[in-house]
């Protein structure tokens, strides 16, 4: 639960980031981070999009 408040902090300070680009700032597992966006996507508290080959990650209320 605490590594998931950290996405989620990181995702806030910096949203838009892409996948691949927070996996490597916060030195977290592929399957890790999959797992953890997944609930955190669940819980509506973060979104993604898909533009080309790259899934961007935001807070939820971003516009």
């Amino acid at each position: 639960m605490e590594r998931r408040n950290e996405i989620l902090q990181y995702i806030k300070s910096r949203p838009g980031i892409t996948f691949r680009e927070l996996a490597r700032e916060l030195g977290i597992g592929i399957g890790d981070l999959q797992y953890h966006l997944y609930r955190l996507e669940k819980e509506k508290k973060v979104f993604s999009r898909k533009l080309g080959k790259r899934r961007y990650i935001f807070p939820a209320g971003f516009e």
